[in-house]
């Protein structure tokens, strides 16, 4: 077994967030939960200890004092994940939204995929 990690330094400012957002029934569980690992970090409570609680690898644990440690509470929240560029604009996610909002397709109860890309083109 290594050499236990330093406890975590954590500002008071910071504290205040992380508990309420260790609280909160509105925000991802994920986030709630590495709030309150970092919590325990800073607590002095042994990774190892923090990783069995949470029912996560001790590297995860880990990776997320990391990103405390280099990016304050910004860096708990999840990264944007790579993937193909949108090619439909906001302009046109509105237009397509108001369309299915107000009215009904001709002759169907229900828009479809196909009704709807024919009628706004």
């Amino acid at each position: 077994m290594g050499r236990p990690a330093k406890p975590l330094v954590v500002s008071a400012d910071d504290r205040v967030q992380l508990e309420s957002m260790a609280r909160s029934q509105s925000l991802p569980a994920a986030l709630s939960r590495r709030a309150q690992m970092i919590l325990r970090m800073a607590d002095g409570e042994p990774q190892t200890a923090i990783a069995h609680r949470y029912g996560v690898s001790r590297p995860t644990v880990t990776l997320w004092r990391t990103r405390y440690r280099e990016r304050g509470i910004a860096g708990l929240h999840n990264e944007l994940k790579p993937g193909r560029p949108r090619t439909t604009s906001d302009e046109k996610v509105a237009e397509l939204v108001n369309t299915v909002l107000t009215r009904k397709p001709n002759g169907n109860t229900h828009w479809s995929r196909r009704t709807l890309a024919v009628e706004t083109g």
